[in-house]
């Protein structure tokens, strides 16, 4: 079942392992990922973000990463990632006053488009 289109409605009935349950996304989606170890925002690895995109059709998210203090003097940052399928082309723009401790330092990209996917070299 990876990679295929299914056109809806569908339905299906199967027994999967819960790693095994499919993900289904729409067209243009872009999903932005953290290593499955992080538990909540304190615990920030501070290593690579993984942006998976679904190729066909034009998508965008932004990520808001902040310290969770919460007062006047907390640091944060929003990332805005936008997906252009025509170009196949992932933009970001950050802004924000300082990036939190543990924020994220690089990123990679995996597209996945057509039953197939790539990946990028990890970008600061």
């Amino acid at each position: 079942m990876e990679g295929d289109v299914i056109q809806g409605p569908h339905h299906e009935s199967m027994e999967v392992k819960l790693e095994d349950v499919p993900a289904f996304v729409a067209l243009g989606t872009v999903l932005v990922l953290a290593d499955h170890s992080l538990r909540s925002s304190a615990s920030l690895p501070g290593g690579d973000l993984e942006v998976q995109v679904y190729a066909g059709g034009h998508g965008n998210f932004t990520l808001v990463e902040d310290d969770g203090d919460g007062s006047a003097e907390s640091r944060s940052r929003s990332t805005s990632f936008v997906w252009d399928d025509v170009q196949q082309e992932l933009s970001w723009r950050v802004t924000g006053s300082q990036a939190p401790k543990g924020s994220f330092q690089q990123l990679f990209l995996k597209v996945f488009s057509a039953g197939q996917s790539r990946r990028s070299r990890a970008v600061p």
